[in-house]
């Protein structure tokens, strides 16, 4: 990757993409009334930080940090959705919060 890619590489939020979670939590059923009801841990593999992973309500959402996607599961761990955080729908997640 040369440095003009790298600078063109859009910033994702963590805030933001919290912020998208509840968002489809509540479409599905759950009701979050405050950002620390979420349940968040970090994923490290190999010294990395490679994912975000959250649960509230027996809902669960993985955000792949290295390939922009956001994953939305069940409790029988069925995928109920998939954001790609790197398209242009997506723009509201790239602003900081």
């Amino acid at each position: 990757m040369t440095r003009q890619e790298t600078l063109m590489e859009p910033t994702i939020s963590a805030a933001g993409v919290r912020k998208l979670v509840v968002h489809h939590f509540n479409q599905h059923g759950v009701r979050i009334p405050r950002y620390h009801a979420l349940e968040e841990h970090v994923r490290v593999e190999g010294g990395r930080h490679v994912a975000h992973c959250y649960r509230a309500g027996g809902l669960f959402a993985m955000w792949m940090m290295d390939i922009g996607l956001l994953q939305f599961y069940d409790q029988a761990g069925n995928m109920l959705d998939t954001l790609n955080l790197l398209s242009r729908p997506a723009a509201e997640v790239r602003r900081a919060a």
